[in-house]
């Protein structure tokens, strides 16, 4: 039902990412989910990664580019948010990593303007996890909790993330909420298919019985695909007619490109680089792996139980809330090859039944993460923030 423009809450929306991740798309997919309850105003990075998000989003927000790589207008932009925030009910700041820099200069920016501030930490890991420079990582969660000293609520996206918040960064505990990330399941409705196959197999000149372990993530070392391609060989020995799709960029590539080569793996490894048509990747392929070293709630993940694959994926950020060992895919440690192999042959050697029962469960886990709750949960907080709604519990702790 369409709500009249007055009745809409103004929520000012600042975006600190320079690139387009998963962070990014569930921003996207939120001001869609609730364009018809909020009035959306985007402060975002000009940069020209973030061109085409920029014109996703200005189709249900009003979209304004800022030059946060430009040092010298950080003075300008910081009292330009405080003017903007000061124009909406409530101010909500997406913020990819505690420790990221321009995240903590937003958060002190929007602390003083005088309304309600959250934020969304998509991805509340130590310190360590992120490159930054040497001389700062110590201070850098002191930074982040004193940025986020005056915030009314700070949004966890998964239960590991939130004692990340809590214990590691130091946020009082009665600060934090947990709401999942969700996916917008409409867009992945249809499960794996014969013809999804021979399309994805057509593509890429793969021999119609290849079973195709597929992964989805920017190539980036905390991402863990030297990890996968560690892996690899101790799978082709059980099982030679495996192909793996890396599908992704970044600035990982030249390194998994050489460790491809110097384990012979060219025959068996794809580096398919960004793509949009992830959803039918999805369908046409056989094992999602998740090989992550450190996460919030990975978007890919969900999309990948929502077309029925079986998940093998790295016991970080929100995977144990998503995965049951054993039904719906394997949990196994980060930065560990051997064990991943072996979760990968046990999926590899499911019978045709056990692999049905799976992808069943895999569809039905993804059920749980529906962008609509997602949505309903963020908009009940914004209504409790911004005074339009009693204060009601939104997750236990």
């Amino acid at each position: 039902m369409k709500h009249d423009t007055s009745d809409r809450l103004r929520v000012l929306l600042v975006m600190t990412a320079r690139g387009v991740g998963g962070a990014e798309y569930y921003a996207l997919w939120l001001t869609q989910a609730l364009a018809d309850t909020c009035r959306f105003t985007v402060a975002m990075a000009d940069h020209p990664a973030l061109a085409g998000l920029r014109r996703d989003l200005a189709a249900t927000a009003t979209v304004l580019p800022f030059p946060f790589d430009r040092p010298a207008a950080l003075p300008g932009i910081a009292r330009r948010l405080r003017q903007l925030a000061r124009e909406h009910d409530l101010v909500h700041l997406n913020s990819n990593h505690p420790a990221s820099r321009l995240g903590i200069f937003c958060g002190f920016a929007l602390a003083g303007a005088g309304r309600p501030v959250l934020s969304v930490e998509q991805r509340a890991t130590p310190v360590a996890d992120v490159v930054v420079p040497r001389a700062l990582a110590p201070i850098l969660p002191r930074l982040f909790r004193l940025s986020r000293r005056r915030f009314t609520a700070v949004v966890a996206v998964s239960l590991e993330n939130r004692r990340t918040l809590v214990g590691y960064y130091g946020l009082p505990a009665a600060q934090v909420v947990v709401i999942p990330n969700g996916i917008d399941l409409a867009r992945l409705a249809g499960p794996t298919s014969p013809e999804a196959a021979a399309a994805l197999r057509c593509e890429f000149g793969l021999p119609a019985e290849r079973r195709v372990v597929i992964t989805v993530g920017r190539l980036a070392s905390n991402k863990g695909q030297q990890h996968l391609v560690a892996a690899a060989p101790a799978v082709l020995a059980r099982f030679p007619a495996v192909h793996f799709l890396l599908v992704g960029e970044g600035e990982a590539r030249p390194a998994l490109t050489a460790q491809i080569a110097a384990l012979g793996l060219e025959g068996h490894v794809t580096l398919a680089g960004q793509r949009d048509d992830v959803p039918a990747l999805l369908r046409g392929s056989d094992v999602f792996v998740f090989p992550s070293l450190a996460e919030g709630f990975a978007l890919a993940l969900l999309e990948a139980l929502a077309v029925g694959l079986p998940v093998v994926a790295t016991r970080v950020g929100g995977a144990e809330e998503a995965i049951t060992p054993g039904e719906n895919g394997f949990l196994v440690p980060p930065g560990d090859p051997e064990a991943l192999a072996a979760a990968l042959i046990a999926v590899l050697d499911l019978s045709p039944t056990a692999l049905a029962a799976m992808r069943a469960a895999a569809r039905r886990a993804a059920a749980r993460f529906d962008l609509r709750h997602t949505a309903a949960q963020t908009l009940a907080l914004y209504r409790r923030l911004s005074h339009r709604a009693p204060d009601i519990a939104l997750s236990p702790p």
